[in-house]
């Protein structure tokens, strides 16, 4: 049995968004200086839409996990909906996650809104 909840472990063994992403429309890289955990997200987006989203996630699997299940979560998205993404969402959708790990999942957010905004 996992210390993490099934969701979270499947996107860690099976991520479906790692990678770069070849003529990105945006791009933004940060990291957790206290953890050393750093998150590049690179999008493609059309017509205000996301349409592919890539990411290249090091550091510890909640983190590398909460990237990828992001990156579901905002795919095929206008961007006025991605913009709108929370700490708390992402908390959500990794279903189960401690709040001494929230730091680590809500990197990927605070990634997101870095590269949405240099749109």
């Amino acid at each position: 049995m996992s210390i993490y909840p099934e969701k979270v472990m499947d996107h860690i063994r099976n991520p479906r968004h790692q990678g770069k992403l070849d003529h990105a429309t945006a791009m933004a890289d940060n990291g957790n200086p206290s953890c050393g955990d750093r998150l590049i997200y690179y999008l493609r987006v059309e017509d205000g839409k996301i349409v592919d989203i890539r990411h290249d996630a090091q550091g510890c699997a909640i983190s590398r996990a909460a990237a990828d299940i992001l990156a579901d979560m905002v795919v095929g998205k206008p961007v006025e909906e991605a913009e709108k993404m929370t700490h708390d969402d992402i908390m959500g959708a990794m279903g189960g996650i401690t709040e001494a790990r929230r730091e680590c999942a809500t990197l990927s957010v605070d990634v997101l809104h870095e590269a949405l905004e240099r749109l």
